[in-house]
């Protein structure tokens, strides 16, 4: 009985891909670490200021004065604006949306959706021009 030969032997195509997809895994993953940094703190500034330990009783209380609403938004509007603007953030968020630009490249998702664009615009341009036509014949 002959044995198959099995062939390790991978084109550069396969290699781009893995190497793409493997750029996107981790880029997604850091990137997701700074969002999820920066939910947390806001999430956690909401819990600071909507819940208070009442000495009296013992207890965790939830309590919301009205003026502490527009602090609170202006604390987590602030939290966001500072986070999202962080040039580790940036970074992360460009090459994030580089490894996706890349991995289409490699798979050429980008021709599909390339051609899938243009065909809707042709199809937009056509339902355009006949609107414009249907409203000149009434």
């Amino acid at each position: 009985m002959e044995m198959a030969e099995i062939s390790f032997n991978r084109d550069d195509n396969t290699i781009g891909l893995q190497d793409a997809l493997k750029d996107v895994f981790i880029d997604s993953i850091r990137l997701n670490e700074k969002l999820y940094n920066a939910f947390s703190e806001a999430y956690s500034a909401y819990i600071k200021k909507t819940f208070f330990y009442d000495k009296n009783n013992n207890n965790l209380v939830k309590g919301f004065l009205p003026e502490s609403e527009k602090i609170l938004k202006s604390t987590i509007k602030n939290i966001f604006d500072e986070r999202f603007r962080e040039e580790d953030f940036i970074t992360k968020l460009s090459d994030t949306v580089a490894s996706y630009s890349e991995l289409a490249r490699s798979t050429s998702f980008s021709q599909v959706y390339q051609n899938a664009h243009q065909k809707h615009e042709s199809q937009s341009r056509k339902c355009i021009c006949l609107k414009k036509t249907s409203f000149l014949l009434l």
